[in-house]
């Protein structure tokens, strides 16, 4: 019984981390130009067009489907951990590479700037 409880909860986590990062996913489709704005200002990668959002977009719906699914879970499961790593530095403001640190100011848009 312990273990089929297990079970399900593992699902549900996948299920829920799967629901996170599919609406990030779905921004590169619905609105790319959004999401290359997204990489310049948080992860400082300029000149991403449309179309490689959508190549980006596209594979990273590929890896969030096979996590969910349970496939290739070395992989999978590195890849959602380093993105939402990285999605979590960008919400806090920090970094762990000390050249990329930026500061996040406090008016309302909130973004983050590199330090002068």
């Amino acid at each position: 019984m312990t273990t089929q409880r297990l079970q399900w909860s593992l699902l549900l986590l996948r299920l829920s981390v799967f629901l996170v990062m599919l609406m990030w996913t779905l921004d590169k489709f619905v609105n790319p130009a959004h999401a290359a704005k997204v990489f310049e200002s948080f992860y400082f990668i300029d000149g991403l067009g449309v179309g490689l959002m959508r190549v980006i977009g596209a594979i990273e719906l590929l890896v969030i489907v096979a996590f969910v699914a349970g496939l290739a879970k070395r992989w999978t499961y590195g890849f959602v951990l380093v993105v939402q790593r990285c999605r979590r530095c960008r919400r806090s403001g920090s970094t762990s590479i000390p050249s990329r640190r930026r500061t996040c100011c406090s008016s309302p848009h909130g973004r983050c700037s590199r330090p002068a």
